[in-house]
């Protein structure tokens, strides 16, 4: 399901968004239904839909990072070392606990 929202000058104002008049700008919300996922699964949208999955987010903080910023640090711009990468090594993966088939 996809729905998209106009963003009306008062939410720009209330989000800042900085909307002038020469601007059109709209929200993208995006529904989505899986079927059959295992546990192998990562990322904003896979580990949302893992069977333990726990909402860790603050809801609070200005700029929320799924998981926490500190897991999303790289030694320099092109680098894939954060925590939860899956590219180019097998170790410090936090959310998967299988290996897909």
């Amino acid at each position: 399901m996809a729905n998209v929202v106009p963003v009306t000058e008062q939410d720009s104002r209330v989000h800042n968004y900085g909307v002038t008049e020469e601007d059109s700008l709209a929200h993208l919300d995006l529904g989505f239904k899986f079927y059959d996922l295992s546990d192998d699964v990562h990322g904003v949208l896979g580990q949302t839909y893992r069977s333990d999955y726990v909402n860790k987010l603050s809801v609070s903080a200005s700029m929320p990072v799924m998981g926490g910023a500190p897991s999303y640090v790289v030694s320099d711009i092109f680098s894939t070392d954060c925590t939860v990468a899956r590219f180019g090594r097998r170790a410090g993966i936090s959310m998967v606990t299988a290996t897909a088939s």
